[in-house]
């Protein structure tokens, strides 16, 4: 795609992101982060969708269960973390709590 513009605006971006934004070029930089975003939310769809647990639900499962549960649930949170990156700083230093 021809923009018809001879410089470039870098930012940084993870390794992952950079990866799927690839050498692709879009209109604008939040064009960008977009086409970014959905495809991290197409990859992570089938955990977005996995529902809440308490606690106490949680407590009653098996150990191997549970861990499984859990490790879901925190692929859960770091796909949605990712996929609202740039909505606040309180948002992302709340993501880099996570890992």
């Amino acid at each position: 795609m021809a923009l018809g513009h001879d410089f470039y605006v870098i930012f940084g971006a993870c390794s992952d992101c950079n990866s799927i934004a690839a050498a692709d070029l879009d209109e604008t930089i939040f064009d960008r982060i977009e086409r970014v975003k959905d495809k991290i939310a197409a990859r992570g769809r089938k955990y977005t969708k996995i529902p809440d647990w308490d606690q106490s639900e949680l407590d009653e499962l098996s150990d191997f269960l549970r861990e499984d549960v859990e490790k879901s649930l925190r692929l859960k949170e770091s796909v949605l973390c990712r996929v609202n990156y740039y909505e606040g700083l309180e948002h992302i230093q709340d993501c880099c709590n996570l890992r």
